[in-house]
């Protein structure tokens, strides 16, 4: 910065002067300039220095490879009922794709046991559109006081928000008393909210 404002209070007054015709102020430079000094880069690639054999120290005079030392499993005894494979014997392999297996059809096995839950849940809940108003599957709040309406074991929109939270959390059906009737579930919500209150004081 010091050197850019330096060059700037020479330059500027320069070309002031030079418009107006009048002497032209000579640049002094603060710091003088050492020659530039080129750097000498090796060309090519790196060569590594040359060594002398008695510099280097004597290797170990191998005269053919080691003899393997896995022990022969065609030696063993033959394997008992139960016994796991060798490992290196070919039956691993297949011993390890009989373990993957289990392990998918372990995982596969629960799947299809959580599918079979859900449509036994899906079975035991009822109609959403009777007398052409909509009403939840699982507990039977009307559309004009079910608070939203949320995923349940029939699909989108298929239950009240109280019982597809539940579905939602638990997995299962809310445990509760089907009634389409509109003042059955307002004097519900009425007791729980005299309970809420209670429980307050």
């Amino acid at each position: 910065r010091r050197a850019a404002a330096a060059a700037a209070s020479v330059t500027i007054p320069n070309m002031v002067a030079s418009e107006n015709g009048t002497a032209i102020i000579p640049t002094v430079s603060s710091t003088p300039s050492a020659p530039a000094v080129p750097l000498s880069r090796a060309k090519g690639s790196f060569k590594a220095p040359k060594y002398t054999q008695s510099n280097l120290k004597a290797c170990a005079n191998v005269t053919a490879a080691t003899p393997s030392t896995v022990v022969d499993s065609s030696t063993f005894e033959p394997l008992l009922e139960g016994d796991l494979p060798l490992p290196g014997s070919s039956t691993s392999a297949s011993a390890q794709d009989l373990k993957a297996s289990r392990i998918v059809s372990a995982r596969r096995r629960r799947e299809l046991e959580k599918e079979a839950k859900e449509r036994e849940y899906a079975d035991g809940q009822r109609a959403n559109m009777t007398d052409g108003i909509w009403h939840c599957s699982n507990c039977g709040c009307p559309d004009s006081i079910a608070v939203g309406r949320r995923k349940g074991p029939l699909g989108d929109k298929s239950q009240c928000g109280a019982c597809g939270k539940f579905w939602h959390r638990h997995r299962r059906p809310r445990p509760v008393e089907y009634n389409t009737d509109a003042e059955f579930h307002i004097n519900l919500k009425v007791e729980v909210e005299r309970v809420k209150a209670s429980a307050k004081k």
